[in-house]
């Protein structure tokens, strides 16, 4: 939820650390600019798939059917790892860009919550 609230602020009006979380070129340009829209679209995403991760652990009712749980849970969490792995380039375990701020935040942060956060989501649907 921290993560989509801070996805909501940066939707809203939020400008800072903005560099530290998108992929940059060899030049410094960012790889894309995300719009207040879109930025705003992860930000109910990750909401949403934190509420899924929640219900699904507490076992309490919520607003997603029972039936979407397991199967949304274990689509959560195959996205997760499959950003923890990266696209070789820009991010992930393999990337070969490793210069930029976003590089080594990535290396030392984003990918490795990435690969807990899908490897805990796993175990939470599966236990």
């Amino acid at each position: 939820m921290a993560i989509a609230a801070l996805h909501g602020w940066w939707a809203l009006a939020g400008t800072r650390g903005l560099r530290a979380v998108i992929p940059e070129r060899d030049d410094g340009t960012p790889l894309f600019r995300p719009g207040r829209i879109g930025t705003a679209a992860v930000a109910l995403a990750l909401a949403g798939a934190s509420g899924l991760v929640a219900q699904q652990a507490l076992g309490l009712p919520g607003p997603f059917p029972a039936a979407l749980l397991l199967p949304g849970g274990l689509l959560l969490a195959l996205a997760l790892i499959a950003r923890a792995v990266g696209e070789r380039q820009y991010l992930g375990l393999f990337k070969t860009r490793r210069q930029s701020l976003f590089a080594l935040l990535d290396t030392g942060l984003y990918t490795p919550l990435c690969l807990f956060l899908g490897l805990a989501t796993a175990a939470v649907c599966l236990l």
